[in-house]
């Protein structure tokens, strides 16, 4: 046999190399590669980027809500503290202001027990009925401020109408904190139902 006769009996190997793609419960697509020893690679599953867990965004709400009644409990002091101790230091308010105060230091003493109970009881469906315990109160110091009235404008020498300014303003605030009585009921009776219906 010669060498040109000779067949070349080396057999060719081609590399085989199987490429499955897996899903894991992460949604993170990967490949599995398959070795010449039989042995399969997978990759390790990692989470997406930019997720935050469930307790981490709770703790970012919780932490975001305390700081709001910080100051909101903040403004109310300094608004109770002016009211109470500094108000004859306004020019334009009279002396029958006096009588009004009980009704407004009423109002921002519940605004802030109203606040703290919000935060330390979470509660979706109540909250709607706590705005409006709180809207009932504002509304009570508003409606007396109307009557009363413990303003004179003419003490600032002013070229704009400012005593029916201020009376259209008192209105409208009025009506304002009367439509968000009525949006709570709704609200509050609406989320207890739907709770009532889950249960069943």
């Amino acid at each position: 046999m010669t060498d040109s006769e000779k067949n070349d009996t080396t057999p060719s190997v081609l590399p085989q190399d199987s490429v499955e793609k897996t899903k894991d419960d992460w949604g993170v697509t990967g490949t599995s590669s398959e070795t010449s020893s039989g042995e399969t690679s997978s990759p390790s599953p990692h989470p997406k980027d930019g997720t935050k867990s469930v307790s981490e965004a709770s703790g970012c709400n919780q932490f975001g809500s305390f700081i709001g009644v910080i100051i909101s409990i903040f403004v109310s002091g300094v608004i109770f503290v002016v009211i109470n101790y500094y108000y004859e230091s306004i020019p334009f308010l009279t002396d029958s202001f006096q009588s009004w105060i009980p009704y407004a230091n009423l109002s921002i003493l519940v605004s802030v027990i109203i606040q703290i109970v919000q935060f330390l009881w979470n509660n979706k469906t109540v909250k709607p009925l706590l705005e409006v315990v709180t809207n009932v109160f504002a509304l009570i110091a508003g409606v007396k401020l109307l009557v009363i009235y413990p303003f004179d404008f003419n003490v600032l020498d002013w070229n704009i109408p400012v005593e029916q300014i201020v009376r259209i303003l008192l209105i409208l605030a009025i009506i304002g904190i009367s439509i968000g009585i009525i949006v709570g009921f709704v609200t509050f009776f609406s989320r207890l139902h739907k709770s009532r219906q889950v249960e069943e």
